[in-house]
């Protein structure tokens, strides 16, 4: 969540930006979607993904996993 999408859901103290005290639910992208033509979006690849600041998972658990 963005911090306006954040504000608008009254859930700006807990979530809407990275600092200390806040969720740190977040995805690592392998590019920048903002910086491509909208119809190319959905060929992004989620590369690590955190849940509370941890790592849960990375592309190379994905190619692991497959290969089993």
């Amino acid at each position: 969540v963005t911090i306006w999408s954040a504000f608008s859901m009254f859930s700006d103290k807990m979530t809407g930006s990275l600092e200390p005290g806040k969720y740190a639910d977040f995805i690592v992208l392998d590019k920048d979607y903002m910086a491509g033509p909208d119809d190319e979006i959905h060929d992004n690849k989620v590369i690590k993904t955190f849940i509370n600041g941890e790592l849960v998972w990375q592309e190379s658990d994905a190619q692991v996993a497959a290969a089993d």
